[in-house]
């Protein structure tokens, strides 16, 4: 029998240890989030005897390593980015690409006049989802007639056909059905061009310009008086990649600047998750490394269950801000004029907290005198910001 050379031994080794640590790694030093679908990552789950019955166990196993093993999001990008030059080529080559029109990437994203957009939605098929988020938002509203109640929609691709610029009608809908005692407006997209003003070309949030007049919409609605000006402007050169360039899952054509405001705030008191940080939002700790790929998490904030922000006005009012993502530019903005004000995000509260979020006993412990509702369709449409329950 042939004996194996050392360095054999060595280099068989060596490949074991590397399979083992794309193994293990998950185990070990699990990713938080997957930038690559722009979402939080799938962890490996407790085992559960019921959980392993049902299937559900090995569904989330299988999941986690799909997030956590390396390289499998590298792959992915690179198929992906192969079959969007062919889409892209085949547009071309049988003359159908046009810049003016819609042209499809994959089933979910379009690219239209170099921006990566979502084709509009259908009222009907959004009203029995906005009935759901309408009826649990009265019903806050009635449970707390004492409590000034704001809502604010931000429109964006979903709510328009940029071909035709026709209108979907989101907010209208939400409007005349909503409790008329809750005061609202909206961020108004009637064109393309309103559209690529306050928004990225590779991701589906509002940009600092769009945040920023969100910001002064929602000041007058609230009636907020001490409007806060930005004192600088810094871009960031070509280094972000959005959230549609995750959804597309391609290395192909995807970044773009990205901007943002700086501000002078006055001293105040900053927790997550019930923890104090030194600072929020502070594009200022960039300022001297502007070449940086940077993600929208790391400059506005990431989608934490609960973010508090302690002005010390003991005369001003407690404000409470139930939103997504959306709001993560501006309430810091808005919660200057209060007392104290509170962020939640109803997809993370009882992750992060370790409770369900009960509407009742946060307004009492918190002494809540107003309530603003931010988002944009994903808010007003998605079950997981419904709260009717703790009602």
């Amino acid at each position: 029998m042939k004996k194996v050379k050392i360095e054999d031994k060595i280099f068989i080794f060596i490949i074991i240890l590397i399979m083992l640590g794309g193994t293990l790694k998950p185990l070990i030093l699990p990713h938080d989030v997957n930038y690559f679908e722009n979402r939080k990552a799938n962890q490996i789950p407790q085992f559960q005897f019921s959980d392993f019955l049902n299937k559900t166990y090995q569904n989330n196993i299988e999941n986690a390593l799909s997030d956590q093993i390396p390289l499998s999001n590298t792959m992915k990008s690179y198929i992906n980015s192969l079959q969007i030059i062919f889409n892209i080529g085949y547009y071309k080559m049988v003359s159908l690409y046009d810049t003016n029109k819609y042209n499809p990437l994959n089933d979910e994203v379009n690219l239209y006049k170099k921006y990566l957009v979502f084709k509009n939605t259908n009222l009907d098929y959004e009203k029995p989802l906005l009935d759901n988020r309408i009826n649990n938002i009265n019903k806050i509203k009635e449970e707390f007639p004492e409590i000034d109640m704001y809502l604010y929609y931000i429109e964006r691709d979903y709510d328009i056909n940029f071909e035709t610029n026709e209108k979907v009608g989101i907010y209208e809908y939400i409007k005349d059905n909503i409790n008329s005692k809750i005061k609202s407006n909206k961020l108004e997209i009637k064109n393309f061009d309103e559209y690529k003003n306050y928004f990225y070309k590779t991701d589906h949030h509002w940009n600092y310009k769009g945040s920023y007049e969100g910001y002064l919409q929602i000041s007058d609605l609230m009636k907020i008086k001490s409007i806060i000006k930005p004192t600088k402007e810094i871009c960031f050169q070509n280094q972000f990649k959005g959230s549609k360039s995750y959804l597309l899952g391609t290395i192909f054509n995807v970044n773009e600047k990205i901007c943002a405001y700086s501000f002078n705030l006055e001293k105040h008191t900053t927790m997550i998750n019930n923890k104090i940080i030194e600072t929020y939002y502070n594009p200022e700790k960039f300022i001297n490394n502007l070449n940086l790929q940077i993600t929208y998490d790391e400059l506005y904030g990431s989608q934490y269950g609960l973010v508090q922000f302690d002005y010390n006005k003991p005369e001003n009012k407690n404000l409470l801000i139930i939103g997504n993502s959306y709001d993560n530019h501006i309430s810091e903005l808005i919660a200057s004029n209060y007392n104290r004000t509170y962020v939640i995000d109803l997809r993370n509260f009882e992750n992060d907290i370790g409770e369900k979020f009960n509407i009742k006993k946060f307004i009492n412990e918190k002494k809540i005198d107003e309530i603003l509702f931010i988002g944009d369709l994903g808010f007003y449409h998605g079950d997981e910001f419904n709260i009717e329950e703790e009602i």
